[in-house]
């Protein structure tokens, strides 16, 4: 297999990560997060940027990516649990990160 050739793991966690990124926009936009406070609106724009930058980096196969979004996964679950709204769905960008660590060897970069 070609080094930089896209598994479909990683297609498939782009297309939903993308998806994820722009139901946050909306959730924003919409003003759907109420109750984290008036920085929280600020975090979720921060987290999706760069959320799109990391699957960003996932669909071109780019490790530092993988990396990147690792900083996102911990950075949110320590802001959930110290909000007290973290939930068994936190786990999902877990497998997310397991699946991208996974295929890190197949990826460009350092």
């Amino acid at each position: 297999m070609n080094k930089n050739v896209r598994p479909m793991p990683i297609t498939i966690i782009c297309f939903f990560g993308f998806l994820s990124v722009l139901a946050t926009m909306v959730i924003i936009a919409s003003g759907w997060h109420r109750g984290g406070g008036g920085w929280y609106p600020y975090f979720m724009g921060l987290s999706a940027g760069v959320g799109l930058i990391s699957f960003v980096g996932l669909w071109r196969m780019q490790r530092w990516a993988v990396y990147t979004y690792a900083g996102l996964v911990v950075t949110n679950q320590i802001v959930l649990l110290s909000m007290g709204v973290w939930g068994v769905a936190s786990l999902i960008p877990l497998v997310v990160l397991g699946v991208a660590f996974a295929y890190r060897g197949k990826m460009a970069g350092g």
